[in-house]
């Protein structure tokens, strides 16, 4: 029966001391002035709104912040697919003059056996149709475009008697390609200039 006894006093003691523990306790001044009491509190609150407010808008900043870069990481993530083959795309061009340059003198093209002049023609074909699909373009000027110093490259220059012709392209020696709208090698062209008679 005496170790029931203490052993309920222990836990009526052990609680009371919780009690103590979460009680805040009240200077006598206070309980005799509640408006001080209130004046305190309220000014405590309009603090603690105020830390409120300011980490509210810290976490939005914060949050936008974190949008903003992973949109930026996102392009250039893309730019940097975009124009990481640039570098493989650039060795094969010389590959793909090649195959311009042997087709380009009609007359010994159509002396080589039919058979393996398609056999090279679905070659050159394949290897464009795999370069465009990341992105390779020709650029390819006609006779009588305006010249472009951005995507061609004068080589000479051509008298021309028709003002209307100045400053256009009066032959293309070789065309030129881009990548994803950058000019990777400019078309190499001569350019018509009028001079008055």
């Amino acid at each position: 029966m005496e170790k029931d006894e203490e052993k309920i006093d222990t836990e009526l003691e052990n609680q009371h001391n919780g009690d103590i523990q979460d009680v805040e306790f009240v200077e006598d001044e206070e309980e005799k002035n509640p408006r001080d009491t209130i004046k305190r509190l309220r000014s405590e609150l309009k603090v603690s709104q105020k830390d409120r407010q300011d980490y509210l808008e810290m976490s939005q900043r914060l949050k936008a912040d974190a949008v903003n870069a992973r949109r930026l990481d996102d392009e250039w993530r893309k730019e940097f697919v975009k124009f990481s083959e640039e570098r493989l795309i650039m060795r094969l061009l010389p590959v793909l003059e090649s195959f311009s340059l042997a087709t380009a003198n009609k007359e010994a093209w159509e002396a080589l056996p039919k058979d393996w002049r398609v056999g090279m023609e679905y070659i050159y074909k394949e290897l464009v149709n795999a370069l465009s699909e990341h992105g390779l373009t020709e650029i390819n000027p006609q006779v009588g475009d305006v010249f472009d110093p951005y995507h061609h490259i004068s080589v000479g220059v051509v008298i021309a008697l028709d003002k209307k012709l100045d400053q256009t392209i009066a032959e293309v020696l070789q065309k030129g390609y881009g990548l994803n709208d950058k000019v990777l090698k400019p078309s190499r062209v001569s350019v018509a200039t009028f001079e008055a008679q």
